[in-house]
């Protein structure tokens, strides 16, 4: 277990050897987060805890995931419609919703674009507005952030 104090939250993160991961829940401008960092998906080539740190303190200064949770939900409503696996021909994309299952951190990033930006993905399941009802109940459906923007959308099988 690792365990960090960021401001007056406590940090517990557990880890899972099966899957090599570092796993926390917490509120970050009272929205609930599932952390995960996996090492085999890191940037670097060890964790870097205080540039974890140095993420949570600029998400929660800058209250920047609200802002990113909606444009992401956004982008993949629209990929969940082109896929069409997930929202028939027939139905409408306002019927459904993303719901925010977690957040995996990967490190920091440095290419010619951004130099010391966080890289981070978010992760959403796809439910009907109306019951809840999960379309998607395989399906993991992904943005990739690096700084404060979207470079990437998937859906992965899991």
């Amino acid at each position: 277990m690792k365990t960090l104090q960021i401001d007056s939250q406590k940090f517990d993160f557990v880890y899972s050897e099966s899957a090599k991961c570092y796993m926390s829940t917490q509120y970050v401008n009272d929205i609930d987060v599932s952390f995960e960092i996996y090492e085999d998906e890191y940037n670097q080539s060890q964790i870097n805890w205080d540039l974890f740190v140095d993420f949570v303190k600029n998400l929660k200064n800058k209250n920047s995931l609200p802002e990113l949770l909606t444009k992401s939900q956004k982008v993949l409503l629209a990929l969940a419609e082109a896929f069409g696996s997930s929202i028939d021909q027939d139905e409408k994309i306002e019927d459904y919703h993303m719901v925010f299952s977690g957040l995996q951190f990967k490190g920091s990033i440095a290419n010619h674009f951004s130099d010391g930006y966080y890289s981070f993905s978010l992760w959403f399941n796809i439910e009907k507005k109306i019951n809840g009802y999960s379309v998607d109940p395989y399906g993991g459906f992904i943005t990739d952030i690096e700084g404060s923007f979207i470079v990437g959308a998937k859906r992965i099988q899991c």
